[in-house]
């Protein structure tokens, strides 16, 4: 959420799931691609699911997603990771939505919403690397399929290499790409269908 939120001009966490686009896509990856992975009782997991976006929409609660952003990858690593690998483990497939909100991710390591610069979040060494890395390919001197097969490959970041998930690569290439050629509302539009 926090990426993507963010990165389409939203700034709090009730805004997003109030957002008719957004708060639909939000809620369709987590009951359609989070919660199937999760070995509980899918009844406990839905009740909960609806107790936590209840208090996401608390107005007197202002959650920001720049605070939250604090820490993504390892936030990522820990929190969404077991589902995209275990939705893949079901279902022999890739979760598109997960799939994309990895794209945001890294687009949102380039530091850019809307033409403007922003601080991120984070550590030195994963600031640096992401740094490093936009620079590099700003400048041409890496493709953006490099880019993100070199961050998928990084195991100090996901603890293992996830280049090697067959069609990652490619498919979050494909996120990525459209994202940087259209806008994130207009992927969302298709991914909403």
């Amino acid at each position: 959420m926090t990426p993507i939120a963010y990165l389409s001009g939203i700034d709090t966490v009730k805004d997003a799931v109030e957002n008719i686009l957004l708060g639909k896509f939000i809620r369709d990856t987590v009951f359609e691609e989070i919660i199937p992975t999760i070995n509980m009782s899918s009844d406990e997991l839905i009740k909960y699911s609806e107790q936590v976006f209840l208090r996401f929409k608390n107005p007197c609660i202002k959650h920001y997603l720049i605070k939250i952003s604090l820490n993504s990858i390892s936030k990522f690593k820990n929190r969404v990771l077991p589902s995209l690998l275990g939705y893949i483990d079901i279902y022999k497939t890739l979760p598109k939505r997960i799939i994309f909100s990895f794209a945001c991710l890294l687009l949102f390591y380039k530091g850019i919403r809307r033409n403007e610069v922003f601080e991120i979040q984070e550590g030195y060494r994963i600031k640096e690397y992401f740094a490093t890395k936009w620079d590099m390919f700003n400048s041409g001197k890496i493709s953006l399929i490099e880019l993100i097969r070199d961050t998928l490959s990084n195991e100090f970041f996901w603890d293992k290499d996830l280049s090697k998930i067959p069609n990652l690569v490619d498919e979050v290439n494909s996120y990525l790409t459209l994202i940087l050629n259209y806008d994130i509302e207009n992927i969302l539009q298709k991914l909403s269908k």
